[in-house]
């Protein structure tokens, strides 16, 4: 009674239909397909809607930061920035240059600009306020500063430069 014969075991098989196999193919390419579907919907919304997205959730800016998709702020943006320390008279100076764009579509005012230096552990040690030497830029348009301070304290080792008010 423990043995089958061959005949028997044909009957056990599935059988075979055609339709099945080409209807569950479908079936799973219309689900794959519409996962991505899904998926690039999420990422061109994420994408083209990330300024809403970080103000909602601000930690989505890292995210955006490590793709490389952080919007370019516009308005003026300081660019190019370096510093050179010399010797003058016996007294050291520091000069520190860079660029001011305008990346708008309009003009825009270009408020007063300024330098702050800070020792190594990030205390502020000096700072003073200089105007960059131009009043408007342009829609587009790019302008040199250059700032200097005679005679620096000696523990300055950080430099920042920052608009002294909003600009738009």
């Amino acid at each position: 009674m423990g043995a089958v014969d061959a005949e028997s075991a044909e009957d056990l098989a599935p059988s075979a239909n055609p339709l099945r196999p080409k209807g569950q193919r479908l079936a799973a390419l219309t689900a794959l397909l519409g996962l991505a579907a899904v998926v690039a919907l999420t990422v061109w919304g994420l994408l083209s809607n990330r300024d809403v997205v970080m103000r909602v959730w601000p930690q989505s800016v890292a995210l955006y930061r490590g793709i490389g998709a952080l919007p370019e702020p516009e308005g003026l943006l300081l660019t190019d920035v370096s510093y050179r320390r010399d010797t003058e008279a016996g007294l050291p100076v520091l000069t520190i240059r860079g660029m001011i764009a305008n990346n708008s579509s309009t003009q825009i005012a270009v408020p007063p600009t300024e330098a702050i230096l800070s020792d190594g552990n990030g205390r502020v040690v000096d700072r003073w306020n200089f105007s960059p030497g131009f009043v408007l830029l342009a829609a587009g348009q790019k302008a040199e500063f250059t700032t200097r301070r005679i005679d620096p304290p000696a523990s300055a080792r950080h430099f920042q430069i920052n608009f002294t008010h909003p600009h738009k």
